[in-house]
Parts: structure tokens; sequence; C-alpha cells
């Protein structure tokens, strides 16, 4: 095994800030999970409008104090994510923007197909019985699995920063 050792002088951004996606269909109504694959779930208005102040609220943070700043954007493949991330963008002036990358290994933990609204609440106690983190929801994922790939997707961005200058990065959905 070798170490990939990161310069001491290699420029970190300013911030890395998380950000999850607005309220989608699946928030508001847990029985569009029995008819809609997760990955298609819209942002509902409530959630739209949330996005927008969000992207206010991030490029305030961001341009405080700085005539310089820049951003990258990560976002996941979800249909929520990139919503959010389009709302959210509306905000931020495209010179200023330095890229947008889809990053499938920031997706949301997966809670395998389509289940019935019914058997949502037994899966849900299993789960906090057994162990959140250990827990295999049928045709999905453990947490242990989700920090594995999240921790590999941070792993690879620290290494592909290595001499980059974004004073922001934003990630979309992380679990």
């Amino acid at each position: 095994m070798s170490l990939v050792k990161i310069q001491t002088n290699t420029h970190l951004p300013k911030r890395i800030i998380l950000v999850r996606h607005g309220e989608s269909s699946g928030n508001a109504d847990r029985n569009v999970r029995g008819t809609t694959p997760t990955h298609k779930f819209e942002l509902t208005e409530k959630g739209i409008e949330q996005a927008k102040q969000t992207g206010i609220r991030i490029k305030k943070l961001i341009s405080e104090n700085d005539n310089n700043w820049k951003v990258f954007f990560y976002v996941s493949p979800l249909e929520r994510t990139r919503k959010t991330l389009r709302e959210i963008g509306g905000s931020f002036p495209t010179r200023r923007v330095m890229g947008v990358k889809e990053e499938p290994r920031l997706r949301d933990l997966n809670f395998g197909n389509y289940h019935d609204p019914a058997s949502i609440g037994k899966i849900q106690k299993e789960r906090f019985t057994y162990g959140r983190f250990y827990y295999r929801v049928p045709g999905g994922e453990t947490g242990a699995e989700v920090y594995d790939r999240i921790s590999g997707q941070f792993y690879w961005f620290f290494l592909r920063l290595n001499g980059q200058n974004h004073n922001s990065i934003l990630f979309f959905s992380l679990p």
C-alpha cells in the first residue's frame, strides 16, 4: 500500500459547504416512495423556495469581505439535488463559478427499490433496533457502505484539488 502525500503548500479552499437538497416529493409524501424511484423525486414548491433562499445566504457568506471569490459545485445525479443546484446557482454570477461536476458517489443512502408505505414503518423499526449504521434496507445499502463511498469521494477530492484555487466548494446531497 502506498500513501499519497499532499504537499503542505497546497492551496485548500477557504470553506467547504455541504448542502442537502430542498424538500422533495418523497419528503412531503411518503406514499410517493411506493410509486416513484427515489432518484426521480422532484422538489416541491417549498423545496424550490428553500433552495433559492439558500443560494442567497450562501452567496452572501462567500462574497463577504472577499472581492476575488470563486466557487466550484459538486452535485449528485439525483433529480432533487440537480434542481436544488439550479435554484441555488441562480444566485451566483457565471464568472464566479469555476465549474460544476456531477458526482454519483454523493448520492443519498440507497433505500432500495419501491417500498409500499405499510412496509416503511416496519423497515424503520428494524433499522433502529438493528443499528442504523449496519442495517441494510432490502435492496439498499448500509450506513457503513455510504461512509466508505463518501470517504472515498473526499479522498479523491483532496487529491484532485492539489494546486487548484477555489475559495469555496459546495457539495450537494450528502446523506
